[in-house]
């Protein structure tokens, strides 16, 4: 189950948004919307100069972020932030998981990087045990797959894989397999 700030649960909600009356309908910005809605998910810590501590509040940072990724490389929003087809497929009755999971994979694809690649880093890693003290996290498979995807983008996209079900991992982000289907 991800956690309820979790970049799984963000992209979600802003496809829901991008799906609203407001945005389809109105045609309002997709993140003038997210920032006038206020949404607690998008909150983070920030130093406040005056007070000298941090605090929490929205950070336009983050939905930014969070639209860009919808929209640069999960292919979930047009150029113009308006829901794709794969965006409306993955807001369908219980489709949300198996589309981001779809989405990812064709990453994958286009950078001619086999899922094979990374389960056998991960097979390897966990046969060798806690004698190389090397464990399978995102970054440790991204270093030993000789992997062409950003190393933050390929940790997001590791993320969301285990949010939606295709990947199995431990508490702490340890990869134990990649899963092609549910």
């Amino acid at each position: 189950m991800p956690s309820p700030k979790s970049i799984y649960n963000k992209v979600y909600y802003v496809l829901k948004t991008a799906n609203g009356p407001e945005v389809s309908d109105k045609g309002n910005d997709l993140i003038e919307e997210l920032i006038f809605e206020n949404p607690s998910i998008f909150y983070t810590y920030q130093f406040n100069e005056v007070s000298k501590e941090n605090e929490l509040r929205l950070s336009e940072k983050v939905i930014k972020h969070t639209v860009g990724l919808c929209k640069n490389h999960l292919d979930l929003l047009t150029t113009d932030n308006r829901l794709s087809e794969a965006g409306k497929s993955a807001l369908g009755k219980d489709k949300f998981s198996r589309v981001i999971a779809r989405q990812i994979f064709l990453i994958f694809k286009n950078y001619d990087y086999d899922v094979d690649d990374i389960n056998k880093v991960i097979q390897d890693s966990l046969q060798e045990g806690i004698a190389s003290e090397e464990l399978p996290t995102s970054n440790f498979i991204w270093e030993k797959s000789n992997c062409p995807i950003n190393k933050a983008l390929f940790s997001k996209m590791l993320n969301l894989l285990s949010n939606c079900g295709f990947a199995v991992s431990s508490q702490r982000k340890i990869y134990l397999k990649i899963q092609l289907h549910e």
